[in-house]
This record gives C-alpha cells, sequence and structure tokens, in this order.
C-alpha cells in the first residue's frame, strides 16, 4: 500500500468521523446567528476551541465574531462558498492575528450550518505542505479534487484539505 493509500485509509477511519460530526454540529446549533458566534471563536461540539483556534487571542476571536455577526444577513444570502469564504476573509483580514486556516475554518463550520461546502480544495500552511508532497504545485491558493491521485477522489473536497493537512508528513515521506 503507497504511502497516499495510506494517508486516505487512515484518514477515513480515524479523522472523517470527527470532522462530520463537528460539521453535523454546527448544522444543527439553533440560528445561524449561533452557528456564526460558535464558528469565529473556533468552538467544538464540546464548546472548547477547536486545536486549529487553541492559541488564538480571545479578543482578536471576540472582534471577527461581532464583525461577522453583522454581516448575518449576507452570510445568510451566500449561495457558494467561495462567497461565504470572502465575507470571513474580509472581516478576519483587518485582523492581524487571525490568518488563512482560522478564514477557512470558520467559512466551513459557517457552511455546514446553510448547507454549503467547497467545491475546490483551499491550500494554506498546512495543506499547502501535503498538496507539495504528492507533487502537486502548492503556490496556488486552490485545487480541483480531479488534479489529486486516485486514492483522494474518493474524499470531497474538504476532507481533501482536512487529510492533506493533518498527513502531510506522511504523505512527504512518498
Amino acid at each position: 500500500m503507497s504511502r497516499i493509500d495510506s494517508a486516505v485509509t487512515l484518514y477515513r477511519r480515524d479523522n472523517k468521523p470527527k470532522l462530520d460530526q463537528l460539521l453535523a454540529w454546527y448544522a444543527e446549533l439553533p440560528t445561524l446567528e449561533r452557528a456564526i458566534w460558535a464558528a469565529s471563536h473556533g468552538l467544538d461540539q464540546r464548546e472548547r476551541r477547536h486545536p486549529h483556534q487553541r492559541r488564538l487571542k480571545k479578543d482578536a476571536l471576540d472582534i471577527a465574531s461581532a464583525a461577522l455577526l453583522a454581516r448575518v444577513n449576507e452570510i445568510a444570502a451566500a449561495k457558494a462558498f467561495e462567497e461565504l469564504l470572502r465575507v470571513v476573509a474580509e472581516e478576519a483580514g483587518r485582523i492581524r492575528a487571525l490568518g488563512p486556516l482560522y478564514v477557512y475554518d470558520t467559512a466551513l463550520r459557517i457552511g455546514a450550518k446553510l448547507s454549503v461546502s467547497p467545491a475546490v480544495v483551499y491550500l494554506h500552511a498546512g495543506t499547502r505542505a501535503g498538496a507539495k508532497a504528492i507533487g502537486i504545485d502548492s503556490r496556488r491558493e486552490k485545487i480541483t479534487v480531479a488534479e489529486l491521485p486516485e486514492p483522494f477522489r474518493v474524499l470531497s473536497p474538504h476532507e481533501v484539505e482536512d487529510a492533506l493537512c493533518i498527513y502531510k508528513g506522511l504523505l512527504s515521506k512518498t
């Protein structure tokens, strides 16, 4: 079994269920406002800060949350993930402490509430390293699942993003 096959198998067994549970929790939150608040604060279903956002300062998260809640109508109108990502990027971009991973994670979680998910794989630091390890031009902002080796094609774009990030070390040994 290749390292790519191993990474996808491990992801589907160990990590996909966790991401599915997290996104299901966001989808089931009672209101979009609650989903925006939880996503902008980086919360998981235990209402604890997700490891990706653990080091971010509460003040920065509070500012982002207020800014995103002020745009709730625009967020509610988003019909595609890219629209949602743009709104989050605009607001987070004004806050020095918040980077591309925060933007993506926040948009993905809010998107779960809106039933809007990525159609492509967005590259940021972790996914960029994973993509580079399997021979993808890592200078790009996004890639399609069809561009990836066959084993990845059983995953959705947001799952590929997660797998590339989590298994970048394993993939770099290919």
